[in-house]
């Protein structure tokens, strides 16, 4: 629609055929706006539902008979990897996949202050990312849990720890170079922790102190957030 030219400026009364005529044009434009939003509602709708058929939807035959859709698992906890990872295990934290070396690999680290470094298709553990087996189970600062008898672990495969076993609840960032960015400590174990990079062979590559303001009169170190890539 073309752009409305500033009218004149008309002195005295303004007769009523121009005002009808002005109504006219304004309401027309007011309509035309409602029918716009109605049409790009509808095609978000409309879009959104073809996305989540699409998701969820099960293949469909020449028959219109639904085919079955099978789903293999590769591996697990169960029969792939179980961790050494209690009593408190990973809570927060979500894997993330990296490049090892040329080997697809998945890391997560726990509130034991363990990471785990894992190949993506089989579920070992990577080179450097821990070695053997366990069933000792940990302090239990990172989910208050005291550690005092109770039924033997279950054993797992050892990860790597972080010096000082800060819980790690925050999920890592990786770089270009394969890089892993995580905090450490959360609410429960609050004066640990800081933050973090590991190499993708599983070696720590720096750590850094959280710096508290001279006002706070209870310091915190732990970083429970995840850390952003710029």
């Amino acid at each position: 629609m073309p752009p409305h030219t500033l009218e004149p400026a008309v002195s005295g009364r303004v007769p009523k055929d121009y005002l009808r005529t002005l109504g006219r044009e304004n309401g027309s434009n007011v309509k035309n706006a409602h029918r716009l939003a109605a049409r790009c509602t509808f095609t978000a709708i409309a879009f959104t539902g073809a996305s989540v058929a699409f998701v969820a939807g099960t293949p469909q035959t020449v028959s219109g008979a639904p085919a079955q859709l099978t789903l293999t698992e590769t591996w697990n906890a169960g029969t792939g990897t179980i961790l050494n990872d209690a009593p408190c295990g990973v809570a927060e934290a979500s894997p993330v996949e990296f490049n090892d070396g040329g080997t697809a690999a998945v890391e997560v680290g726990d509130r034991q202050g363990d990471l785990y470094g894992l190949n993506l298709q089989t579920g070992a553990v990577l080179p450097g990312w821990g070695s053997g087996t366990g069933g000792t189970g940990g302090s239990g600062q990172g989910c208050l849990i005291n550690r005092s008898g109770g039924t033997p672990n279950s054993s797992g495969v050892n990860g790597t720890e972080v010096p000082g076993s800060p819980p790690v609840d925050s999920t890592a960032s990786v770089n270009g170079n394969n890089e892993l960015y995580f905090g450490t400590g959360n609410a429960a174990s609050p004066v640990d922790g800081g933050y973090y990079a590991y190499n993708a062979n599983g070696t720590e590559a720096w750590n850094q102190v959280v710096a508290n303001p001279a006002t706070d009169d209870a310091p915190d170190g732990g970083v429970q957030a995840s850390l952003p890539i710029a």
